[in-house]
């Protein structure tokens, strides 16, 4: 009730609508920190996506049971709640009898259900693997950051990084996963950098992780330092990889980590050149992420050396470029041994000049790029790529 009169508030005036939400933010403060703690009790919950028919059934013998007791046991059912609802039915209903009031309630509620039916219906997984790149950033400022959401055609859910806007990449993930679903399978950091980290430090605080990914870092700063605390304060399930590692996602999809190597490379610029650079094999598409290795010679050479040709072989790069910089002639000649048709580039954060500017300058090439096409995600809506065993298609989604 308090939600609507704020809505109806904000109609009206703005300001009125703040005032209304002060009434309602205490208890919004109580019932998140209440669920806050009762979910770190052992066996609070269970995770059941990405099959929910376990909930329902759970729900439906709930219901059945509070039915029966009911029945056998009517005082359950207090002499004040009884006139509670009839006085509510009365001021409702305006006459109507008991009876139909309760059908008009148990209409409401098939209703209710059948909604969530059927929503739960629509967001099924398609048999196709799907991948979104968002365009996240601060707010009034161009997009800045990485952001990657893997979804397998079993309906595994893999974030690849987060930008470094919370609220942004909060927004795009509300809108690609369904209303019920607060859960991820995995979340993995390609580099502990600000523009891949920050947003990811919110996400692993409200949804439910199964397993966090990284390859560690040799010093690690104030910002990874707080990301490897908050994984270890919530108690979820971290892996650090290397070379030659696989993440399993589903039957016929997996990531094969390329790099680093261990032990982790140090130097003066070690945080790129110890950043995960991983390839996506799936059937009918392989898609090889440099991410922000992409800017480390010392990583690309290393490649280079330790991978043969053939396995680099990809469909689709991506990588993070500088804006306003030309792409280093260090992926040009791995675009030339991989042989894309699809080159992607997502913006690394912008420097102090660039974000006064408002704009997002392009991402420019030192000759001809051995790829057929090349999208920045900086410059374009939310880029969609979707595969099945017969290929992959590439669409622009205005989020």
């Amino acid at each position: 009730m308090l939600g609507i009169v704020i809505c109806a508030a904000c109609l009206l005036w703005a300001p009125l609508a703040w005032f209304c939400g002060l009434v309602a933010w205490p208890i919004l403060w109580y019932t998140y920190t209440i669920v806050s703690w009762c979910v770190r009790v052992p066996g609070a919950y269970r995770p059941l996506s990405p099959d929910p028919w376990i909930a329902w059934a759970y729900y439906l013998l709930l219901a059945l049971l509070v039915s029966m007791l009911l029945r056998h046991w009517p005082a359950l059912s207090t002499d004040a709640s009884t006139h509670a609802g009839s006085e509510t039915a009365s001021q409702l209903a305006r006459g109507l009898s008991r009876r139909t009031w309760r059908l008009i309630q148990l209409g409401m509620a098939i209703l209710i259900i059948m909604g969530t039916g059927i929503n739960m219906l629509i967001t099924q997984p398609n048999g196709r693997l799907t991948i979104t790149f968002f365009s996240v950033g601060p707010a009034n400022q161009p997009p800045q950051g990485e952001a990657i959401l893997v979804r397998t055609p079993e309906g595994k859910t893999i974030l690849i990084d987060g930008g470094m806007d919370a609220a942004s990449l909060s927004q795009v993930l509300d809108s690609q996963l369904p209303s019920w679903q607060r859960s991820l399978d995995i979340v993995l950091l390609t580099c502990p950098r600000q523009d891949h980290l920050a947003g990811l430090q919110d996400i692993v605080t409200r949804y439910a992780i199964g397993e966090v990914i990284d390859a560690g870092m040799l010093h690690p700063n104030t910002t990874y330092t707080r990301w490897r605390r908050t994984i270890s304060e919530r108690n979820l399930h971290y892996t650090q990889v290397v070379q030659g590692d696989t993440i399993s996602l589903a039957a016929a999809t997996r990531l094969q980590v390329l790099w680093p190597t261990s032990p982790l490379h140090s130097g003066s610029n070690e945080v790129r050149g110890n950043g995960l650079i991983i390839q996506l094999r799936a059937p009918g598409l392989r898609m090889l992420l440099l991410g922000a290795s992409a800017q480390s010679n010392s990583a690309l050479a290393g490649l280079a050396d330790s991978i043969d040709a053939n396995p680099l072989q990809s469909d689709i790069v991506q990588i993070v470029g500088e804006a306003g910089k030309s792409i280093p002639q260090a992926v040009v000649d791995v675009l030339q041994r991989v042989h894309p048709s699809l080159l992607v580039v997502t913006p690394a954060e912008l420097s102090a000049a660039q974000r006064k500017a408002h704009s997002s300058p392009d991402i420019l090439s030192p000759g001809t790029i051995p790829v057929t096409q090349t999208i920045q995600t900086a410059q374009v809506a939310t880029l969609e790529i979707t595969s099945d065993d017969r290929g992959w298609s590439a669409n622009l989604v205005d989020t």
